[in-house]
């Protein structure tokens, strides 16, 4: 079972890394549950789970299956014989580093924070500097490009676009950033200033490979012409680039964990809801998570419409429970979501035309 001090030590270990929990149902019960990081197990049920008892999946030449699961990025389910391992991968909010803030750039911060992007912005002109802040960015570093991208301590997980006033301080950005982590890498300009670019850096040493990480110009091609319209351009690159790649850019996962694991709402009986498995079409998928919180309110969505309010039912039930008889009586479940047509009542349903099964746990006090 989860509980609020599980959840903050998820949320602590998320701060440096990846958390991994691999959840076994069978028969619509879970038999087994563990929680690790990189480096070790934070929570295992039962206490003394030993995989090699309970799994039977080839670790496809890992040391253990444990080695192997770290390497997944995003959820999935996993059949396993007789039982369904949900696994599911948790990391920081991606975190998209933009080099510059012109207007474009303004834009593309707005919208990457409605996305769910943590947003760091660069610029070395104060007052552009200030407007970065006015959009949103999450932190601003007003200083050199050399020196501001030296401050940012990237990884796996982060995304940088590069849209300075010239080419001269896009080739000092790249040069620092190629030889960062990074999950993606674009530039704004012109097709002949992406030429210039990439040809004064593999004069300089870097590898056709490595330059051929770099999107430019960067931005899909819908006819985009004013700052609004080409910011919007280079974020549905970037969402289709990392869904494509199975990196999502926050599933709500975080926000779920952070207020699972608030002492605010340690006193309330809350349940977890996580999409478990899909067949057809879904607004959501697998791994998505919600909190639903005994005050009523929510934390993320599995989707909205009819469906989820069924989920919200079963939670509300489950929590009135545990009113009565404690978190620890009150055994997870799985919920059917139906959303395909419904018969004569086409106007009520969602017109996915898939199914959905939902976990929903209690988080113990």
């Amino acid at each position: 079972m989860y509980t609020v001090s599980l959840f903050e030590r998820i949320n602590a270990e998320m701060a440096n890394g990846r958390v991994w929990v691999a959840t076994a149902i069978r028969n619509r019960e879970i038999v087994w549950k563990i929680v690790f990081t990189s480096s070790e197990v934070l929570y295992s049920e039962p206490e003394d789970l030993d995989l090699r008892q309970v799994c039977s999946l080839d670790t496809d030449g890992f040391d253990s299956l444990l080695d192997l699961w770290r390497t997944k990025l995003a959820a999935e389910s996993i059949k396993d014989g007789d039982q369904t391992i949900m696994l599911e991968s948790f990391g920081q909010r991606k975190q998209l580093v933009v080099c510059g803030a012109g207007h474009v750039a303004l834009n593309l911060i707005r919208i990457a924070k409605i996305i769910g992007f943590n947003v760091i912005s660069l610029e070395d002109r104060p007052m552009f500097a200030n407007m970065a802040s006015e959009a949103g960015a999450d932190r601003v570093i007003c200083e050199s490009f050399e020196e501001g991208l030296a401050q940012v301590d990237s990884t796996g997980d982060t995304c940088f676009i590069v849209m300075t006033r010239g080419h001269r301080y896009d080739e000092i950005c790249l040069r620092s950033i190629l030889r960062k982590s990074y999950a993606y890498v674009g530039m704004m300009g012109s097709r002949g200033r992406t030429v210039n670019v990439k040809h004064d850096l593999e004069k300089e040493g870097f590898t056709t490979e490595k330059l051929d990480d770099l999107h430019a110009p960067v931005g899909l091609d819908i006819g985009a012409q004013t700052p609004a319209e080409i910011a919007v351009s280079v974020a549905a690159e970037l969402i289709e680039y990392l869904r494509s790649h199975n990196r999502s850019i926050d599933d709500g996962i975080q926000s779920v964990v952070e207020s699972a694991a608030d002492q605010q709402n340690a006193q309330m009986h809350n349940v977890v809801a996580t999409i478990v498995s899909k067949r057809g079409e879904t607004p959501r998928t697998v791994g998505t998570k919600m909190l639903v919180l005994e005050n009523g309110q929510m934390v993320g969505t599995i989707g909205g419409g009819c469906a989820e309010a069924e989920v919200i039912t079963q939670a509300r039930a489950m929590i009135q429970q545990a009113r009565t008889s404690g978190a620890e009586a009150v055994e997870a479940r799985l919920c059917d979501v139906d959303l395909t047509p419904a018969q004569g009542n086409a106007e009520d349903s969602m017109f996915c035309g898939g199914l959905q099964e939902v976990l929903l746990e209690m988080v113990a006090g």
